[in-house]
């Protein structure tokens, strides 16, 4: 029984490489081809409500069917700021990258729409009115 348990364990990973090189692999194409996001948002959130929107992108994520990816949590404070960095993803259909990296107090929403799907903007449109009923301020991206 050891034996067959390690084979199946075996198999299983053997299954996910190739899953976790076609995920790098389209990353990689997509950051190298200057990827731009089709929709570009930002609100003001403060260090205290940094919980709150990450358990509304959770939910929205669960929601939605998107896997999500908390890269914030792994990271040093900047300035003595803690950093948020949320990634919610949508097979090979959306990418969303949700961050404060760049300021204290502001909150930047890049939206990416990975290959043609003519449910993007629903989607980005739901993503838009959660955020919103919270965070009224969140309006197209000025820049800073």
């Amino acid at each position: 029984m050891g034996k067959i348990g390690a084979i199946m364990r075996i198999a299983r990973l053997l299954k996910t490489v190739p899953l976790l090189v076609w995920v790098l692999f389209v990353s990689q194409v997509s950051y190298s081809q200057g990827m731009k996001p089709k929709i570009r948002l930002e609100f003001e959130v403060t260090a205290s409500d940094l919980s709150q929107l990450s358990e509304l992108l959770m939910r929205f994520a669960r929601d939605e069917g998107f896997s999500i990816s908390d890269h914030g949590a792994k990271m040093p404070p900047k300035n003595g700021r803690p950093l948020f960095w949320m990634e919610l993803s949508r097979g090979s259909l959306v990418e969303v990258d949700v961050n404060n990296i760049r300021s204290e107090n502001r909150v930047f929403v890049w939206i990416y729409e990975l290959s043609p799907n003519p449910e993007f903007d629903e989607v980005a449109g739901r993503l838009e009115k959660v955020l919103r009923e919270k965070w009224p301020n969140i309006a197209p991206y000025k820049g800073l």
